[in-house]
């Protein structure tokens, strides 16, 4: 049952890994499989219906599964080294989906030809890459993609959860992953309308998200993670401002 359980583990590792390269490239319209401005097009209002759809389903998916109600109703019938793999499937099978089903919108909104300006997104667009990679090793890499737990079953050990970390990059937002996924579909030389829903849909998902992570966050970590708050902004990287004390005289 071990090895059984470090095979889901690995294929649930290695598919995530694919799965976020895959989905990258579709947003910078470099990947084999195309990208948001390629395929069949239909009618404006089908596209839209299609495409919003589909992000909706991630992020119901997304965010559901996550939660520790959901969390606790899957251990009760599974093994609990398994839960974060089986979610990495499902969410890449989700990915595959908007990838394979997205109907491109092709109005352009804005094109840069400039050599030197194409370069400079394209660097910005790995630079969110490279960071979002650097966070998810700040937090734990290998238990971020679902690896850790069937590891630790099949060798018999426990490693110790990965202390709360508020330096480098979770020291300038709390929440690099999501900055990352805000950034990246701006980060193209060609912005069409089908850019414009899936950078918007990001968005909105990531806002609606991002308190149900921090209620959470609140009720693991505590009153560090209230400090935590208190010091560092959420997702824009901007200092905080200071509420003027009044003093009585």
């Amino acid at each position: 049952m071990r090895l059984v359980q470090l095979s889901i583990g690995i294929i649930g590792y290695l598919t995530a890994i694919a799965s976020l390269l895959a989905l990258f490239g579709f947003i910078a319209g470099v990947g084999p499989q195309g990208g948001i401005n390629d395929g069949p097009t239909v009618s404006l209002g089908c596209a839209l219906a299609i495409d919003t759809g589909l992000i909706a389903l991630f992020g119901i998916h997304h965010s559901g599964a996550a939660r520790r109600q959901f969390k606790s109703w899957f251990e009760r019938l599974f093994p609990p080294a398994l839960e974060r793999s089986v979610y990495l499937l499902t969410t890449s099978a989700i990915v595959a989906l908007i990838i394979l089903g997205w109907h491109p919108i092709p109005i352009t909104l804005w094109a840069i030809v400039d050599p030197v300006a194409v370069t400079i997104i394209r660097i910005g667009f790995l630079g969110v890459m490279a960071m979002m990679l650097l966070a998810t090793f700040q937090i734990g890499h290998l238990n971020f993609f679902g690896l850790r737990k069937p590891l630790d079953a099949h060798l018999t050990i426990r490693t110790p959860p990965l202390a709360f970390s508020n330096r480098l990059l979770y020291g300038l937002v709390r929440h690099p992953i999501s900055l990352g996924w805000l950034l990246a579909p701006w980060l193209v030389a060609e912005f069409t309308v089908g850019q414009l829903v899936f950078a918007l849909g990001t968005a909105v998902y990531i806002v609606i998200v991002t308190p149900l992570e921090e209620a959470d966050s609140r009720r693991e970590i505590g009153p560090a993670y209230e400090a935590y708050r208190a010091k560092v902004p959420g997702l824009l990287p901007l200092p905080k401002v200071r509420k003027p004390t009044s003093r009585r005289s």
